[in-house]
């Protein structure tokens, strides 16, 4: 099989029992697409998630219960949600117009998800969805790409990758102040 880009396209559930990950294959129309498949290292088996939904950034709730990924529809990218065996698949974004996903990653309290995207305005920022209401507000509003959000454990922060400057380094976003600083 063929992996793309290492741990953005993989996550381990909480237990460290299950690895959710991205992997290329033949869909419905025999074109190569990207799709989620989950391994049990309890069994040594894997099984698809998804069919031809072009779907990449898998990723675990704290409780390892759900799932959350980005599906493409054409240069439309939207949020998906489905339970850890594919059942109860649930889109969670309804863009409609032409906008790039990646990353998404639930906070450690599964309330919200992070996730950069690229939208109307053509720049990629960070933005955070609260799962409970559906609303989304952007974090980061900067010319340069920021990407790759991580939370810190506590929930209080987030590190991501930012181009600001023309280089990447990394940055991270308070809560409490809602500012960012460079850290490298």
């Amino acid at each position: 099989g063929y992996f793309h880009y290492g741990s953005e396209y993989m996550g381990w559930s909480p237990g460290g029992e299950k690895l959710v990950y991205t992997k290329r294959h033949f869909d419905n129309n025999q074109s190569m697409v990207y799709d989620v498949k989950i391994w049990d290292s309890q069994i040594n088996e894997s099984q698809w998630l998804t069919q031809s939904m072009r779907a990449i950034h898998p990723s675990f709730s704290p409780d390892g219960g759900k799932i959350i990924f980005v599906s493409h529809n054409n240069s439309i990218a939207n949020l998906y949600t489905m339970n850890d065996d594919g059942t109860d698949l649930d889109q969670i974004t309804k863009y409609d117009y032409d906008t790039q996903i990646l990353c998404p990653s639930y906070s450690p309290d599964g309330a919200k998800v992070v996730f950069a995207m690229t939208d109307k305005d053509a720049n990629m920022d960070l933005f955070i969805l609260e799962l409970s209401s559906g609303s989304i507000r952007r974090i980061t509003e900067d010319p340069a790409s920021d990407y790759g959000p991580i939370w810190h454990p506590n929930g209080k922060y987030i590190s991501y990758t930012s181009h600001t400057g023309s280089t990447p380094n990394l940055h991270t976003y308070s809560f409490a102040t809602g500012e960012s600083k460079q850290i490298s």
